[in-house]
């Protein structure tokens, strides 16, 4: 079994009850990874919540969310060499379409 990792999930406060995301928070956890949501409630949370995330040394956080998601994690991470990930629970998701990211939940954190 690989090491176990510290994941931070920053999600969209409208995407945390999906039952897709819940399951991929499961199967992460039953594969021996501790894995820490934090979820937005407004504009600019998934900056703040980044950064303080960042802080605190994790192997990888990862948005959770859409393109805005992405964008504010992406700049809450500003300064600091911590892997990002992305899964794409947004509308749009044209970040992720782009980049090869598949759009289920459980692909994509894998």
């Amino acid at each position: 079994m690989p090491a176990s990792k510290h994941i931070i999930l920053v999600v969209h406060g409208g995407r945390a009850a999906r039952p897709d995301f819940r399951h991929m928070v499961s199967w992460v956890r039953d594969r021996g990874h501790l894995v820490d949501v934090r979820v937005t409630f407004e504009r600019g949370d998934a900056a703040a919540l980044a950064r303080r995330a960042a802080a605190e040394g994790p192997d990888v956080i990862a948005a959770v969310g859409g393109d805005g998601t992405l964008n504010e994690v992406v700049n809450g991470l500003d300064g600091y060499d911590t892997p990002l990930g992305v899964v794409p629970l947004g509308t749009a998701n044209d970040f992720a379409r782009q980049a090869g990211i598949p759009p289920d939940a459980d692909h994509a954190m894998d």
